[in-house]
């Protein structure tokens, strides 16, 4: 029986690194994509099982890479892969108030948060759409909702990324595909200052108690956790 795949953008580093061994220890095929290879070929000599995975060179700005690497493993007749699970988690910010936030950097925290994923749904949605079956995880923020100074672009792009997840799901809802949107507070992942882990790193949720409550929170029955909001036992 061919295992089961998720496809997991961001895999590299922090919460879709630990979503990948997670996957990968339960039996899942896992697409490791992500701009940086180097750290996934680290990655992937990491897994209980290597040779259950796949490295993707994988640009989530870029939609025209994006398609093309898509249509490349749905083609590979080979291999006959499925997409199972999507779980676009590719994300990145930074700590600064409006004024002084650069166009480069706003361009690219948006692109990357909430084009990409848009981007990558587009690429993959049509295969779950022909299998009739399918699971989109979307990695947000709690920053969708509250209000976090010098985090203005970064919220922006993670309250657009909640809009789309919740639209998507109504579109999608009768060909039996979910969509699941995650909204947790702070992870210890290299998203953050060395000082701000340094401080704060100990009262924070780590990404692999998260990967673990996400996994659990995905078992496919009559019950889809439709949004999931995950706090550290400190509440921060």
């Amino acid at each position: 029986m061919q295992s089961k795949t998720v496809f997991i953008t961001g895999a590299s580093s922090g919460i879709g690194k630990a979503l990948a061994k997670k996957f990968n220890k339960e039996g899942f095929f896992v697409f490791l994509a992500s701009r940086n290879v180097n750290d996934l070929k680290i990655l992937q000599n990491e897994l209980k099982f290597a040779k259950n995975s796949k490295i993707i060179e994988f640009d989530v700005r870029d939609s025209a890479q994006v398609f093309s690497q898509i249509k490349s493993l749905s083609e590979d007749k080979s291999k006959n892969y499925s997409f199972d699970y999507l779980i676009n988690n590719a994300g990145i910010t930074v700590f600064k108030s409006v004024e002084n936030t650069s166009i480069n950097e706003i361009d690219d925290i948006l692109l990357t948060n909430l084009n990409g994923v848009i981007y990558t749904t587009k690429a993959i949605l049509p295969f779950m759409l022909e299998q009739q079956s399918g699971t989109i995880v979307n990695i947000l923020s709690i920053a969708a909702k509250k209000i976090y100074t010098e985090s203005s672009v970064y919220s922006a792009s993670k309250a657009g990324l909640l809009a789309f997840g919740n639209v998507l799901r109504e579109e999608v809802r009768n060909q039996n595909i979910r969509v699941v949107n995650v909204l947790p507070a702070a992870v210890a992942t290299p998203i953050w200052h060395p000082k701000s882990l340094e401080k704060s790193g100990e009262k924070m949720m780590t990404a692999e108690d998260l990967a673990d409550f996400i996994f659990a929170n995905l078992v496919e029955n009559s019950v889809v956790a439709e949004e999931i909001t995950f706090r550290s036992i400190y509440g921060i």
